[in-house]
C-alpha cells in the first residue's frame, strides 16, 4: 500500500519567520573548533520529512546550547510547528 503525497508546503506566517538570516557569518573558532563541524553544518535541510509527520521548513536562529529548533510544517494537522532537536 503506498502513502499519498504529502499536501503542498504553505509560507510560513509573518510571526513565525526566523529572527536570523541563515548565512550570516559563522561564529569565530573556538577551542572546541576540533570536536567537530559546526551545529549549523549538521542542521537538516528544507524539505526533510520527519517521522512521516513533520516537514522541515527552516531553521530558527542559530544553534545553541540545547539543539536546533526548525520551523515545520505537520503534515497530518495541517499547521505550522516548532520541533527542536535536542
Amino acid at each position: 500500500m503506498t502513502t499519498p503525497p504529502p499536501p503542498p508546503s504553505t509560507p510560513v506566517p509573518p510571526e513565525l519567520e526566523p529572527t536570523q538570516v541563515l548565512d550570516a557569518p559563522p561564529a569565530p573558532p573556538t577551542a572546541d573548533a576540533a570536536a567537530g563541524p559546526p551545529r549549523a553544518a549538521m542542521a537538516l535541510p528544507s524539505g526533510t520529512v520527519l517521522q512521516g509527520k513533520f516537514e522541515v521548513i527552516d531553521l530558527i536562529g542559530t544553534p545553541g546550547g540545547f539543539g536546533i529548533a526548525y520551523v515545520c510544517r505537520d503534515l497530518l494537522l495541517e499547521r505550522t510547528v516548532v520541533v527542536q532537536e535536542l
